[in-house]
């Protein structure tokens, strides 16, 4: 467990709406052992922009565009449709109308997946 949890999460959420999809899966693969493995604080901009760098990405430009007015504007109705949808936290994911949250229910996702 990351010594740094729960942490605001804001900046990295204004990185990943910065990104079009494909870039916003190779953020994830990037931030998500840095945090969950590592150990990481990715609250310091510092080891963020250390990570970015290591991951392909032009970290200053990504960093200076995660502070535009409109990519955070983008940020609070993501997150307000988010809210309003049912999200409960990372990761949420639906399944028609049905909500499932952590990871542990992936396997069964999956199951439903296959057999639907």
């Amino acid at each position: 467990m990351n010594p740094k949890l729960p942490f605001n999460s804001i900046n990295l959420l204004r990185l990943l709406i910065s990104l079009g999809s494909d870039d916003q899966t190779k953020l994830s693969e990037a931030m998500t052992p840095a945090i969950w493995e590592e150990g990481l604080d990715v609250r310091d901009a510092t080891t963020a922009l250390m990570v970015l760098t290591k991951a392909g990405f032009d970290a200053e430009s990504l960093a200076a565009k995660a502070q535009e007015p409109a990519i955070k504007q983008a940020v609070i109705d993501s997150t307000k449709k988010a809210f309003e949808r049912g999200v409960l936290g990372i990761p949420t994911f639906f399944i028609g109308e049905q909500v499932f949250f952590g990871k542990e229910l992936l396997g069964q996702i999956e199951e439903m997946l296959e057999n639907s």
